[in-house]
């Protein structure tokens, strides 16, 4: 997984724009990714997580950590 190119709008907050370009920072560096369940990691080239997402589904009631992921029907 590679992302090229990324930009950002204007921040007209600096605090944010500081935490917008870190973030932006580390998604240039991902080289790979692992997905399992809901939880999506983008790894760095030496194996170690550098973002982590968790998905939930609105409306939905939340998965026991069992319980394997809902299939569309």
């Amino acid at each position: 997984m590679r992302f090229y190119a990324l930009v950002s709008g204007l921040q007209l907050c600096l605090q944010g724009g500081a935490s917008e370009m870190a973030y932006l920072q580390q998604l240039g560096a991902v080289a790979f990714y692992r997905q399992q369940g809901r939880e999506l990691e983008l790894r760095g080239t030496d194996g170690k997580p550098l973002l982590r997402f968790v998905a939930e589904e609105w409306g939905e009631p939340r998965l026991d950590e069992g319980e394997p992921p809902l299939l569309p029907q």
